[in-house]
């Protein structure tokens, strides 16, 4: 790694969409004109098959091993999550607080003009170099800042509650507070920091779709629902099964890998589909290779992805839109501040699984609806590219390399 340029911080390696969106950050702000390195603060695990992404960009993985503390960050992730029964598991996206510390040595000795962050924890190892060297950084947020602890620790004591709004609050204040600039992935994710009483400026840049795959997007379609994302409980995917139960036209195909830690609940919740004999219906796919996935969205005819108290882009509703599938969405997903409802996919203001199933069932079975959706979809993916996106982030790069720190004095 040179000396300057632009230092992009992404937490994990690992198969997460902030660890894939990094990667194309940095390809194309290279292409832009950027000299963009970037740095993955610790590999998670498998991080070795989620390479395929990272061909052609300037990488490094700063801690590919564990260190001796990480069950307790593993367990301290969990309770922060309201997941306390799951113990040490799942370990890959353990909040490892000393890798933080490595990172910010690591990135501060080739000294970049300028830190792009991926979210407010990787926005810690550029707060602490910022400090150090008086580098400016610019935190871009891939979902919403932590707000609630009373509704997701409602396992913990008041006075728990209270100390981990405290830290939560101390580490945002001073990540949010020296950064020249805050950025969101969508709108609800700047709303959420300024619901929680933080000024900073900020604006949204919106992600870049893939460019549309041309030779396949006209291809037959089947009856086919895609929801693709990494399931935990925090998907929700008893909504989706029961959106499955009532389509009468369609097949509902719920691809992607369960957390690690969650094989539980997956058992349990491909049990429910055969003992209520919806085999046919609702399909499980699990962890799945890039060609089978590309394969379902060769096929598919909508691509059905819920917000649930969460205010990113969605996983694969982008890689949707560049397939030319019709997206069903409600509000909160961010996707929906790209759509219009009935004109490029089809928004729900609240999740009503009856209302949503009878609305794939008449869209995959009124063609000339369909088609129209189809084709502004592609149109909706045509606009949002990579290169715009890039730009974008390059001018607020730039300005942030001319702006100096009102917080440090």
């Amino acid at each position: 790694m040179k000396k300057g340029g632009v230092v992009l911080i992404c937490r994990i390696l690992w198969s997460a969409g902030t660890a894939k969106v990094s990667a194309e950050q940095c390809q194309y702000l290279n292409a832009a004109g950027m000299a963009c390195h970037l740095d993955y603060i610790r590999a998670g695990p498998n991080s070795a098959a989620y390479t395929s992404y990272l061909r052609g960009v300037d990488y490094n993985i700063i801690r590919r091993g564990s260190s001796a503390l990480k069950p307790l960050w593993a367990f301290a992730t969990n309770v922060a999550h309201g997941v306390p029964e799951k113990g040490v598991f799942p370990l890959e996206g353990g909040l490892d607080l000393d890798s933080i510390f490595v990172a910010a040595l690591h990135v501060a000795r080739h000294r970049p003009d300028v830190i792009l962050c991926s979210d407010q924890f990787s926005g810690i190892v550029a707060y602490l170099v910022h400090r150090m060297c008086r580098t400016p950084y610019v935190v871009y947020l891939q979902e919403g800042i932590y707000e609630d602890p009373d509704r997701t620790m409602s396992h913990l004591p008041a006075a728990g509650r209270n100390r981990i709004r405290r830290l939560a609050r101390s580490l945002d204040g001073r990540v949010l507070g020296h950064a020249a600039e805050v950025l969101g992935i969508t709108q609800g994710s700047l709303d959420s920091v300024r619901r929680s009483g933080y000024s900073v400026p900020g604006s949204v840049v919106f992600l870049g779709a893939p460019s549309p795959p041309v030779k396949r997007v006209d291809q037959p379609r089947e009856p086919l629902v895609l929801s693709v994302a990494t399931w935990d409980k925090g998907r929700y995917p008893e909504i989706y099964l029961d959106i499955g139960r009532r389509l009468k036209n369609c097949k509902l195909v719920i691809a992607g890998m369960w957390r690690y830690g969650y094989q539980d609940e997956e058992r349990r919740f491909r049990e429910e589909i055969v003992k209520e004999h919806l085999s046919d219906r609702v399909v499980v796919t699990g962890k799945i290779d890039q060609d089978q996935l590309e394969s379902y969205y060769g096929r598919a005819k909508v691509f059905l992805r819920l917000g649930i108290d969460e205010v990113g882009v969605g996983g694969g509703c982008l890689d949707a839109l560049s397939w030319g599938i019709p997206i069903v969405t409600n509000r909160q997903l961010g996707i929906s501040d790209i759509l219009v409802d009935g004109v490029n996919g089809r928004v729900f203001d609240a999740i009503d699984t009856a209302k949503i199933a009878r609305a794939i069932d008449d869209l995959v079975t009124d063609t000339r609806t369909y088609e129209a959706i189809r084709e502004a979809a592609l149109a909706t993916a045509r606009q949002y590219t990579w290169e715009r996106h890039a730009e974008l982030l390059r001018e607020h790069l730039q300005r942030a390399m001319k702006t100096s720190c009102s917080s440090c004095g």
